[in-house]
Formats: C-alpha cells, structure tokens, sequence
C-alpha cells in the first residue's frame, strides 16, 4: 500500500520537529549507537584562548540554543542532518565510525556562527557531545 505523499510529509516535518530521528527497521545497530548532542552558546567574562579549556567556571555561562548539525563522514560526505531542539538537544542514531558533526546557529555577528567536532562513534555507545558556539573575539 503506497503512502499518500501529503501524509509523508506531514510525518516527515513532525519527525523533524519532534526529533523522531530513529533506526530503520531491521538495523543491526545497537539501540543506543550515536550521539546525543547539546549545543550551547558559551559566554565569558573576559578573553580565553579556546572555548574547550573554559578555566574558570565562575565567569562562563552556556544557554541551549537551537542549531542546524550535519553529520559528515571520513570522505565528507552527508551522512545525516538535524536541528536540535529549543533546549539544544538532539539523540542521531550512527554506524560505528568516525564523524565530523558540523553545527550552524542563527547568531548575531559577533558569536561564531559554525562550530565543527569530530567524533568517533563505537558499537552500542551512545557517545555525548557539547558543541560551544562563543564569541568571535579572542
């Protein structure tokens, strides 16, 4: 029986909002191999040298902020791609393999509007990973 192709996307833009990324029937995947993605803005009191080696807790705050990931491979080709929910949160079912999650964020001019994190994804791992965007001055 064939799908009516309104009801297919009505379905596809309710996983999109919902994040009903799932495994497709019949995977070998382990159910919780992937990533579960959090992506942040990262504002500081004062200058730091990486947004990785944060330093003082006191003087950085980090908000969820909603973000375009794609998830790329070894080859840089489009594996998957997603946007993260209001509280900045997203779970993507991966192959074990290497991965490069590239995230985009509307963003005023002086935050760092693309953050890349490569990530190595293992069988039946759910792997978590922060992705900062901060401000651009350093």
């Amino acid at each position: 029986m064939e799908m009516p192709m309104k009801t297919l996307w009505v379905f596809l833009f309710g996983c999109a909002l919902m994040g009903c990324d799932t495994f497709s029937r019949g995977s070998s995947l382990a159910a919780n191999t992937g990533v579960a993605v959090q992506a942040v803005l990262a504002t500081t009191c004062g200058i730091i040298p990486d947004p990785n080696e944060i330093g003082d807790a006191g003087c950085v705050t980090e908000e969820p902020v909603e973000a375009v990931v794609r998830v790329l491979d070894g080859e840089s080709r489009l594996v998957r791609e997603f946007v993260t929910g209001s509280d900045g949160t997203f779970n993507v079912a991966l192959a074990p393999g290497s991965y490069v999650l590239v995230a985009t964020t509307d963003a005023p001019a002086e935050i760092i509007s693309e953050v890349r994190e490569e990530v190595a994804v293992q069988d039946g791992v759910l792997r978590e990973v922060t992705l900062r965007f901060s401000t651009a001055i350093r």
